[in-house]
């Protein structure tokens, strides 16, 4: 199957991130540019306590890189599955951390489409490895599959 991007764009930050950045030494916290430094003094913030933050929001930036990537693998083999009797490939893998969902965005022949699943959905399949997830990827691909077939632009019929 053909490479494709995976997408996140937002961020988020959880307890651990914070937790864990918070147990980073001073000195091995990020140097701070020096716009992050007018912004901490602008609003007060010592240093050290905005290159905290800055760690915590790289730690929550890669926790999220490494869903998204991990749920590209999963969305990668079940639309192999399907791949078999459609000529279906996926374009891109798409993780908005604001809606928290994922926008899987495919193409059969001249045809596009996209699915949606929640970023929840997702997070519950990847850590207890329930295999729901697929079944529900496989029925919605043949869902939007039919759609695209049956309504695509200058179809005829």
């Amino acid at each position: 199957m053909e490479d494709f991007d995976v997408i996140v764009q937002g961020y988020s930050t959880s307890v651990e991130d914070w937790a864990k950045a918070n147990r980073v030494p001073p000195d091995r916290l990020p140097q701070l540019t020096e716009e992050q430094k007018a912004f901490a003094r602008k609003f007060g913030v010592k240093e050290e306590d905005f290159a905290t933050s800055v760690l915590a929001g790289r730690y929550g930036s890669g926790r999220l890189v490494e869903d998204a990537e991990r749920f590209a693998l999963v969305f990668r083999e079940v639309v192999a599955e399907l791949a078999k009797q459609n000529d279906i490939r996926i374009v891109q893998v798409f993780y908005s951390a604001f809606d928290r969902r994922f926008t899987c965005h495919l193409r059969e022949g001249s045809k596009e489409f996209s699915i949606e699943m929640s970023s929840a959905r997702v997070a519950d399949h990847l850590d207890s490895g329930d295999l729901s997830l697929r079944e529900d990827l496989k029925r919605l691909l043949a869902e939007k599959i039919e759609h695209a077939r049956t309504h695509a632009v200058g179809a005829d019929g």
